[in-house]
């Protein structure tokens, strides 16, 4: 091994792969301190491969699969038994047991795992059977500015940067990638598109590839994946902290429940916005997620995204109100009480510091009262009932 440092540290360093472990015993040893940690079992298959000991790294690629699916991480668990395939070609039940994993999955740490759990049979297999996954080192460019857009990726594993060229008009000149983002413009795929940023690696990184040719196919195949995979591509240009699920944030949030009303403003003008009713699951000084009323459920899902919205909320006896302006970021079928119904992510527009803390201070402030009147509404009726 080279390096001598905290386990902690070590494994992350192994991920990283600033450090390397130069015989088994020591990934044995490791696994026996950290078993629940399915990177390392990964980790352990690409060395036994290397080693050509294919039978032990088949083995750990579907140790890796199977924690990883139970964790929530189904690209990581995907990626784990397409190297697995490598080694023993796959069979039909292969197949329908990794889509009966993925759909029995009811919460995905991304959008785009949402996608994959979503996918028929069919599209699933051949989807997955597209995939590439290919390996970058510290440093290495994915991507040049002018190359051709020729596939999509999905990160694995590591970070990279997008850095546009000076004299883009662009508010964020650099964007960081990281687990569970997707990058690569190839929509519509019958264009011919050139890379207009950067993209680099700033730690070994894996990815999962799949060609623009292999999509075209794909999707003229099958219309529905098409649809999907537009969908989450949205996705790949956001802020983190607008970023659904799992994605990485940079605010903490309240988990509070404060009841709201939302307006998603058209794109055509003149026309009147759409109004919804719900309450909020968790809020930051970036955004919210809105859990809808099921009676507001009809709302055209497919077409609110990066619409601009009005969001109000008010004290108990709507004496007081808050509006915040913002927009539209990604939505995700859920229920309530069994009903199905939708979660709305919303974006906050930039505002200054002192309001972004009054944002937090008011929701808690709402949340509070809410809570107070109705233990005193629960308490009047108890002894309504009493007397």
């Amino acid at each position: 091994m080279t390096g001598k440092k905290s386990d902690n540290s070590i494994i992350e360093s192994l991920v990283k792969g600033t450090v390397t472990f130069n015989d088994a015993e020591e990934y044995i040893k490791i696994l026996k301190e950290f078993p629940d940690d399915p990177r390392l079992n990964r980790l352990f298959g690409d060395f036994l491969k290397k080693k050509k000991s294919f039978i032990n790294a088949n083995l750990e690629y579907r140790k890796a699969f199977q924690m990883f699916m139970e964790t929530g991480d189904p690209l990581q668990a995907i990626t784990s038994i397409l190297h697995s395939w490598e080694i023993v070609s796959p069979t039909a039940r292969d197949f329908r047991y990794l889509h009966s994993q993925l759909r029995r999955k009811n919460f995905h740490n991304s959008a785009v795992a949402e996608c994959f759990a979503k996918m028929s049979y069919q599209e699933l297999k051949a989807f997955v059977t597209k995939l590439e996954p290919v390996q970058f080192a510290d440093g290495e460019i994915v991507q040049k500015v002018d190359d051709p857009e020729e596939a999509l990726y999905f990160v694995i594993s590591g970070e990279l940067v997008r850095v546009l060229p000076e004299g883009k008009n662009d508010a964020r000149q650099e964007m960081i990638i990281r687990e569970n983002d997707q990058f690569g413009d190839i929509y519509p795929c019958e264009e011919k598109k050139s890379v207009v940023a950067q993209v680099k690696c700033q730690s070994a990184v894996e990815l999962l590839k799949i060609t623009k040719t292999d999509l075209l196919t794909l999707c003229g195949e099958y219309p529905d994946l098409e649809n999907g995979i537009t969908r989450f591509t949205r996705y790949q240009s956001l802020p983190e902290e607008e970023k659904p699920a799992k994605f990485y944030r940079k605010t903490s949030r309240r988990h509070l429940s404060v009841m709201l009303g939302l307006e998603i403003f058209e794109d055509v003008p003149g026309r009147q916005p759409i109004s919804v009713k719900g309450f909020t699951s968790d809020i930051s000084l970036g955004g919210v997620c809105i859990i809808v009323d099921p009676r507001y459920r009809d709302i055209p899902v497919d077409d609110i995204i990066n619409r601009k919205t009005k969001i109000r909320i008010s004290l108990p006896d709507e004496t007081i109100s808050l509006i915040i302006l913002g927009r539209m970021a990604w939505y995700k079928e859920t229920a309530i009480d069994g009903q199905p119904t939708y979660a709305l992510g919303v974006q906050f527009e930039e505002m200054p510091p002192k309001l972004r803390g009054l944002l937090i201070i008011f929701a808690n402030a709402v949340g509070t009262m809410t809570k107070q009147l109705e233990t005193v509404e629960l308490t009047q009726d108890i002894l309504d009932k009493k007397g």
